[in-house]
């Protein structure tokens, strides 16, 4: 699960603990795709779950360009970069 520390993700991690690996901004950041793949390719995961989201909708009206960073290019770095990799994608968010 891509954004760990998200509750989201934490919530998944109580229900799936056995199977489930998570993963920070600092040791998967959907905007770098160096840290992407080196994610992908450490862990042998056929599925990657992104909790990666700025869900604060205050903070998204104040900083438009960094929430279309996040939430629009970042997925889309780690939706390609799991087609390479073979691997199934789904995306969630909350807030």
């Amino acid at each position: 699960i891509v954004g760990g520390d998200s509750r989201l993700a934490q919530a998944f991690k109580k229900i799936f603990l056995a199977n489930t690996i998570t993963l920070s901004k600092s040791e998967c950041n959907i905007l770098d795709k160096k840290s992407i793949k080196h994610a992908l390719e450490k862990h042998s995961a056929q599925y990657v779950v992104n909790c990666a989201a700025i869900t604060d909708i205050a903070y998204c009206e104040r900083n438009p360009k960094i929430c279309l960073e996040v939430n629009t290019v970042g997925v889309s770095l780690l939706d390609k970069a799991c087609q390479i990799y073979k691997k199934k994608s789904l995306f969630l968010g909350s807030d």
